[in-house]
């Protein structure tokens, strides 16, 4: 229909994280031929966002120079090598994102616009930047082609553009000059020690790399099914070089999302292994945002609150526009009762990443839940439907802070029915609440809703 499109829940789960946050959920609806009922999502389409956004006057700039790097172009044109294209763009944004005079759009937000023919200055308006890198990669043999251009979407004039053909083994340097020409075109007064910080080699292993890039990838689909796979290639590049930090973090991680998605059936295990693994990661690279903010999980979940927090606020202070660090900040914040400033970074790290992936909706509607916003609690999850319990839970706390206790036995009813071994006191086990008293007021206002212990 004008202004948005349909899409089934099996194509849904494959492109959550490159969609708008504001889809929506329409159930299940009857589809030709097809004998049984589809559900079905609602997504508006890009121009809709656009138009919102002209509507609006777009975002306000931020007030130091900001920039958004737009997915690289494969002009190899083969879907099996896009991993290759977005690995340089990922790397990119996360060089940049480590400069603290500069504002650098999240990956999740710019991944919006891939394969899209939308005009450079729509895009800058609707994200609330100035400017916007766009550019391509053709790999021929052992050699690549990288074609960058920075462009003032104010003006709409380019800054800069640029071409380079290397041998493939120089792409880290490629990397490494693009970034260093917009770090001087945006914002001269950043001084060559800054850059010197931000500008590193993953690994001198292009092979190790480039099983990395895949495993990376295969990560971001949130498959149970395809876990294997992409540990078994992140252990691939470790063989390759013991030393590229990134591969453990990245192991360490999908051990900590067993335990976030409820696929590992044994959590207390899955912990310890992600600690051993970033443990690992952060002896190798302690500057590495990353190695700091899978330990931090890591501390939290051992309850070492402090020694959490503080690994956060070195994982924020390496790469300021890191937004999903900062994003995920507000998680431990919440369960040491630091409501106000929980609040204030999931909505920094929302103006990092309009575009967000659906957990930062969740992380915002627990912040507002504890803050009292029971009704923008209850929005913000309404816009990435229930995608894991804790969902559910905040839904079900905040009708009850509403005083609609029908409402909050409907959604517990709901939530019983996807899981119906859910039980309070296994859901409340893990929960690494600094104080316990918090933790039984809200079991007790669960259990209240008809969840049983």
């Amino acid at each position: 229909e004008p202004g948005g499109i349909y899409i089934s829940s099996t194509v849904f789960d494959q492109v959550r994280d490159r969609l708008p946050h504001d889809f929506e959920d329409i159930g299940e609806h009857s589809v030709k031929n097809i004998t049984r009922p589809v559900h079905v999502y609602r997504v508006p389409l890009l121009e809709t966002a656009q138009t919102k956004s002209a509507g609006g006057g777009g975002l306000e700039l931020p007030d130091r120079p900001s920039i958004a790097v737009l997915p690289f172009e494969n002009m190899n044109k083969d879907p099996a090598e896009d991993y290759f294209s977005d690995g340089i763009t990922d790397d990119l944004i996360t060089e940049l994102s480590r400069l603290p005079n500069l504002f650098v759009i999240a990956r999740n937000s710019v991944f919006v616009y891939k394969g899209k023919a939308v005009k450079v200055q729509d895009i800058a308006k609707e994200l609330g930047v100035r400017y916007v890198l766009e550019g391509s990669v053709r790999k021929a043999g052992e050699r690549v082609r990288v074609t960058a251009q920075l462009i003032d979407a104010e003006t709409g004039h380019h800054s800069w553009a640029e071409r380079y053909d290397r041998e493939l083994k120089d792409i880290f340097a490629v990397q490494d000059e693009i970034t260093q020409t917009i770090v001087s075109v945006l914002a001269g007064k950043i001084t060559a020690e800054e850059f010197a910080r931000a500008a590193r080699k993953p690994t001198e292993s292009l092979e190790a790399y480039d099983w990395y890039l895949r495993a990376f990838d295969t990560f971001l689909r949130f498959k149970k099914e395809e876990r294997s796979e992409a540990r078994e290639m992140a252990e691939k590049a470790l063989a390759l070089d013991p030393k590229f930090s990134r591969n453990y973090t990245l192991l360490g991680w999908s051990h900590l999302q067993d335990v976030f998605m409820g696929w590992s059936d044994d959590p207390v295990q899955s912990l310890t292994t992600a600690f051993e693994y970033s443990q690992k990661a952060l002896a190798i690279d302690a500057n590495d945002n990353w190695n700091h903010w899978v330990v931090g999980v890591c501390l939290l979940f051992q309850r070492q609150h402090d020694k959490s927090l503080a690994a956060y606020y070195r994982a924020v202070d390496l790469r300021p526009n890191d937004a999903d660090v900062l994003a995920h900040l507000a998680v431990p914040l919440l369960f040491v009762d630091e409501t106000e400033q929980a609040l204030a970074v999931i909505k920094r790290a929302l103006r990092l990443n309009p575009h967000c992936p659906w957990w930062y909706n969740w992380v915002l509607g627990w912040s507002e839940l504890r803050s009292g916003n029971a009704e923008a609690a209850i929005a913000a999850i309404e816009k990435i439907g229930r995608p894991i319990p804790e969902s559910h839970l905040i839904v079900v706390a905040a009708y009850m802070l509403l005083g609609q206790e029908a409402e909050a036995r409907a959604e517990a009813e709901a939530l019983l029915q996807k899981d119906p071994d859910f039980s309070l006191t296994r859901w409340g086990a893990v929960q690494p609440y600094r104080n316990p008293e918090k933790l039984e007021e809200v079991v007790a206002v669960l259990r209240q809703a008809g969840l049983p212990d």
